[in-house]
């Protein structure tokens, strides 16, 4: 090997060794969505993840596993929003009380008066949205046949309708909120708390759930 050879090897180690540690050292929050997807679903990397993931002891298959505890960054703003959406339905107080306190001991952006009504009001029609559809999925446990049809065809209409107001949703709070601080208060409240287990993903499925699903 010529000592420049040598040295463009060194470089090149170097550099990648840069790239890294810098992805290690990014908030959560800053990293861009191409940075997000291309880890997400890097097959080796996902491997890993498998392999270092307790609830895959006894088997995941070939799922893109995501655990929020471990990998926060590798989740998608859209997907933390439903999260979100979930403590806004719980009918128990004491219950979406307690989730909203576990929050702001993690999240300093939420810590401010009136941020749970600011921000349902800012996301109001997704928020109702979720409600409905939660709601929907419930009541067709027990419905009779004959009301089976038209909850069903409800049903996949406010389905239809939640990928344009989750994103809305979304613009809305960074609006409100100014995007970084909402962003951060996604991943340093609710992504912990979140895991995903996703067969047969893909980046163009991904982005389109972030874009709205057009």
């Amino acid at each position: 090997m010529t000592v420049r050879v040598a040295v463009l090897c060194v470089i090149f180690a170097w550099h990648e060794e840069a790239v890294a540690a810098a992805e290690r050292l990014a908030a959560p929050w800053d990293w861009t969505r191409a940075e997000r997807l291309a880890r997400r679903y890097d097959s080796a990397l996902a491997a890993e993840r498998r392999r270092n993931t307790p609830q895959c002891a006894s088997g995941c298959g070939e799922a893109f596993i995501v655990d929020g505890r471990l990998n926060p960054e590798l989740l998608l703003p859209t997907e933390l929003m439903d999260t979100l959406a979930g403590m806004y339905t719980m009918s128990n107080a004491e219950r979406r009380g307690a989730v909203r306190a576990q929050w702001l001991r993690h999240a300093p952006a939420a810590q401010r008066d009136h941020f749970w009504d600011e921000l349902h009001a800012a996301g109001r029609p997704f928020f109702e949205s979720w409600a409905e559809f939660q709601r929907l999925n419930a009541v067709l446990e027990t419905a009779s046949e004959s009301d089976r049809e038209r909850l069903q065809a409800r049903r996949d209409e406010v389905f239809d309708s939640l990928c344009a107001r989750r994103v809305a949703a979304l613009a809305a709070a960074r609006t409100l909120f100014s995007e970084k601080e909402f962003d951060r208060f996604l991943y340093e409240a609710i992504a912990p708390g979140v895991f995903i287990s996703e067969s047969g993903g893909t980046v163009s499925d991904a982005i389109a759930r972030e874009e709205g699903c057009r």
